[in-house]
């Protein structure tokens, strides 16, 4: 029992550490296995290869409606019907049950401009603070898109026994909301967070 414990200490230390690297260098891309920029130049052309030779493959996806095609890893399988009926109208949603991750794509009916996303971004992470209270709100920021601006949100969800960070991005799409979300276990932080960005930046928005 006690060696089960000294793991749990352990693994909370590790994922204090990683958390407090993730603050400390927002603008920093030193701790990625790979930077956006690299894995944006790579899951275009179906793979993508690490610097240690692991290649993960990549497949182009379209949104049921049609608009948006993203590159997603092939281990990332649509949810079944019955877990896609249980989701909210208008979701899009993957997982990867092996790496512990999960990937959506949400556009709710509430009409919005480009320039109310910042305000509706707020709204949005307040009330999830409010529902999740053991969330903590790592980052936020704006990201250039083409010819618009997209806000973007890191959070960490300090789950037992496996604390996640989420990543996401909101942004006005045919004048609706639209969010696009992935959440992975943060100690895998490293490896998913330039995918994470290297996929909504190769996305196709039709």
């Amino acid at each position: 029992m006690q060696a089960h414990w000294d793991e749990i200490f352990l693994k909370l230390k590790h994922q204090q550490e990683l958390q407090e690297q993730l603050e400390m260098t927002e603008n920093d891309e030193s701790w990625m296995l790979m930077t956006a920029k690299q894995v944006v130049e790579q899951i275009p052309g179906g793979l993508l290869t690490f610097p240690d030779g692991e290649q993960m493959p990549f497949r182009s996806v379209q949104r049921p409606e049609g608009d948006i095609t993203m590159h997603l890893p092939v281990n990332w399988l649509p949810l079944t019907p019955m877990q896609q009926a249980r989701s909210r109208t208008g979701s899009w949603n993957f997982q990867d049950q092996k790496e512990g991750v999960v990937f959506g794509v949400y556009q709710s009916e509430q009409e919005l401009l480009p320039e109310q996303v910042e305000m509706y971004q707020q709204g949005f992470l307040s009330e999830m603070s409010r529902t999740k209270s053991s969330l903590i709100r790592l980052e936020e920021t704006a990201m250039p898109l083409q010819d618009t601006y997209v806000n973007c949100y890191t959070n960490v969800f300090p789950l037992m026994p496996d604390p996640c960070l989420q990543i996401g991005f909101i942004r006005s799409w045919r004048g609706k909301a639209l969010s696009v979300s992935g959440q992975f276990k943060l100690e895998h932080a490293p490896r998913w967070t330039s995918i994470m960005y290297a996929i909504f930046r190769t996305a196709t928005w039709l």
